[in-house]
């Protein structure tokens, strides 16, 4: 039987060895975890964007629910479809309740509409815009939707 301390060096690892190994182990941990608020804050802005869409389909379709009629009115936020108005704007949370103050608010909300040409058989077109934060007058993250209204 051969013994194992007649042999220095031939079994396990060094010492230099181990410290190289906890280097380059440490080098990827600190690239990872450097990493990670990046990702949080991607991950925080794609959360947001996906809100607001939801929310503007939300303002669509509360759009498409009002009556047809020159003073028509939507049900749930009370917004006028009047395409002769250059725009509309209102402060809304993230639940998508309308606020009236900026406070309450997280998104600001613009719709503009364009009405066809007299005698035109086109749609109503027209843009809802949410940004936020809603106390900035030109918010600096915004999400728009191109919407088209049929109402022959």
């Amino acid at each position: 039987m051969r013994n194992r301390f007649q042999h220095p060096g031939t079994d396990g690892f060094s010492l230099v060895e181990i410290g190289l190994a906890l280097g380059i182990a440490a080098f990827a941990l600190f690239a990872i975890f450097g990493l990670l608020p990046v990702g949080i804050a991607s991950n925080q802005s794609s959360v947001r964007q996906t809100e607001a869409l939801n929310l503007a389909t939300a303002v669509v379709e509360d759009l498409r629910q009002a009556e047809a009629g020159p003073a028509a009115i939507s049900p749930r936020y009370g917004i006028s479809f009047d395409p002769t108005q250059a725009s509309q704007e209102f402060l809304m949370d993230t639940e998508g309740n309308r606020v009236a103050s900026p406070q309450a608010a997280f998104y600001r909300v613009r719709i503009a509409l364009t009405a066809p040409a007299h005698g035109e058989r086109r749609a109503t077109c027209g843009t809802v815009t949410l940004g936020w934060p809603a106390e900035a007058v030109a918010p600096s993250s915004t999400v728009a939707a191109f919407v088209a209204f049929d109402r022959h």
